[in-house]
């Protein structure tokens, strides 16, 4: 998602600028625009547990787009509507006024992906709880799920390269 703000939307490099701050509102609505129209539809299976209303779980580690999302909204629980509001509050930031999230550069991005990702799968809330980076052992537990989804929706968190 940041490669594709850098260069896509903002025109930039991305090897030599990779960073997508400052970005405008403007910068934000382009990218989830070009991120809806490349995300496949949900699954049948998934589209099914979503419509039964029970909880989404979000989880991730310290530079998952999910935390930055929870940090920035000032709750893990996350909505589309408080992730625009946490997204106009970044509009014409530089990296170095994020004190101290960690990867800066990529905050913007992150926070429109978990936006659009959201929209097109329907998802108008979920929970955002942290995990030590091991989280395909948090699927094989099923008292961890109680009331969440039947197949657990986990959009993984890349290390940066």
């Amino acid at each position: 998602a940041t490669c594709a703000m850098v260069e896509e939307v903002q025109g930039g490099c991305f090897k030599r600028r990779p960073s997508a701050n400052p970005a405008t509102l403007e910068h934000m609505h382009a990218l989830h625009h070009l991120l809806l129209s490349s995300l496949p539809p949900p699954p049948p299976a998934l589209s099914a547990a979503l419509a039964s209303s029970r909880p989404v779980v979000a989880i991730g580690g310290a530079t998952c787009a999910f935390r930055m999302a929870a940090v920035l909204c000032g709750t893990p629980e996350l909505t589309p509507q408080r992730i625009w509001s946490a997204l106009e509050g970044c509009a014409g930031r530089h990296d170095r006024e994020y004190n101290g999230l960690p990867q800066p550069e990529m905050v913007v991005p992150k926070l429109v992906l978990v936006a659009a990702v959201m929209r097109r799968f329907g998802i108008a809330a979920a929970h955002y709880r942290p995990s030590n980076g091991c989280t395909p052992a948090l699927l094989a537990r099923a008292a961890l799920w109680h009331n969440a989804l039947p197949v657990p929706l986990v959009l993984p968190c890349r290390p940066a390269t």
